[in-house]
């Protein structure tokens, strides 16, 4: 989810795309098709609950199917955004058919509700609606990137720590691995719940100038997680984007970091954006940028992850 609120399209592959589209109307996700590219010939391998039995590749903004043909690396984990303005019943089932095999990772926003709201448990109901269709693991994010300013929900860490406890105690723990999702850009610390709550740390953060590193964009901010948040740490969201200059040497760059401080997990935001430098075409699509993806990730996959 990049920063700033932006409308959520989700691409759905070939014989899949009017199953999905049914889906689609139901959970009010628009549904864009995409034929290009090559099916990888391995399935991805299942995620057991709360375990990363290898480093995990990730989609978000882009269904798995169209990602596995188009990028050639098979998605382990996949995205999917559910607002809490909206009825939840039918979001785990569309999850679960976006993810094509991979694990769902289910953003929970809390549009249209206060964190004072559903810490007092005004909203269980919503809630209760949402665990009702949880039948297969899946991993759990409740107001991710509350640490920014650009959400509703941003920048009230006593309140979203209420919250998030709140709502892992009306969730719970069967098939939820509870992802604390934060920003790279800003301070961490104030938000963590306790690791009671959290089965693993994400951080989002984006490769988007000429000056970015993977030191600048994660580096300290890692260490201030792994300093109090025992647990495995992902990359739940990133990207690099046109603007800075050298996108394949600076995803050789994002994976050679991933792998050299043990972070489990890299979730790609592949998705085209405009307008500025936090909103650009993320997606992987040259065949120098594809080639570089590929072979970074094979590498980091063939020795990264939690020690």
């Amino acid at each position: 989810m990049r920063h700033h609120p932006l409308p959520i399209s989700i691409a759905v592959f070939s014989i899949a795309a009017c199953v999905a589209a049914v889906w689609a109307g139901l959970a009010g996700v628009e549904v864009v098709h995409n034929n290009h590219g090559r099916l990888p010939p391995t399935a991805a391998k299942p995620v057991a609950e709360g375990v990363a039995p290898e480093p995990m590749i990730g989609v978000a903004g882009q269904s798995a199917a169209v990602w596995n043909k188009t990028v050639g690396v098979r998605a382990s984990l996949s995205v999917s955004y559910v607002s809490m303005a909206k009825p939840p019943r039918k979001f785990i089932r569309w999850a679960e058919l976006k993810a094509d095999g991979a694990r769902p990772v289910v953003e929970i926003l809390p549009r249209g509700h206060s964190l004072q709201s559903i810490a007092a448990g005004n909203d269980d109901g919503w809630l209760r609606a949402l665990k009702s269709g949880i039948n297969e693991p899946i991993a759990v994010a409740f107001a991710p990137e509350a640490n920014g300013e650009w959400y509703t929900w941003g920048q009230q860490p006593k309140l979203f720590r209420q919250a998030w406890r709140h709502v892992w105690s009306v969730l719970g723990t069967h098939n939820i691995t509870w992802l604390w999702q934060m920003s790279s850009r800003r301070a961490v610390r104030a938000y963590w719940p306790g690791g009671r709550y959290v089965k693993w740390a994400g951080l989002d953060g984006y490769f988007s100038t000429r000056g970015s590193n993977f030191r600048t964009v994660f580096g300290s901010t890692i260490h201030a997680v792994q300093s109090f948040a025992h647990v495995p740490l992902l990359l739940s969201e990133t990207a690099v984007g046109p603007f800075t200059g050298h996108v394949p040497a600076d995803i050789r760059q994002l994976f050679a970091g991933a792998r050299r401080d043990h972070i489990i997990g890299v979730i790609w935001f592949n998705r085209a954006q405009s307008g500025s430098t936090n909103h650009q075409d993320w997606r992987l699509r040259t065949p120098d940028v594809l080639d570089a993806f590929r072979k970074a990730a094979a590498t980091y996959q063939g020795g990264a992850g939690a020690p």
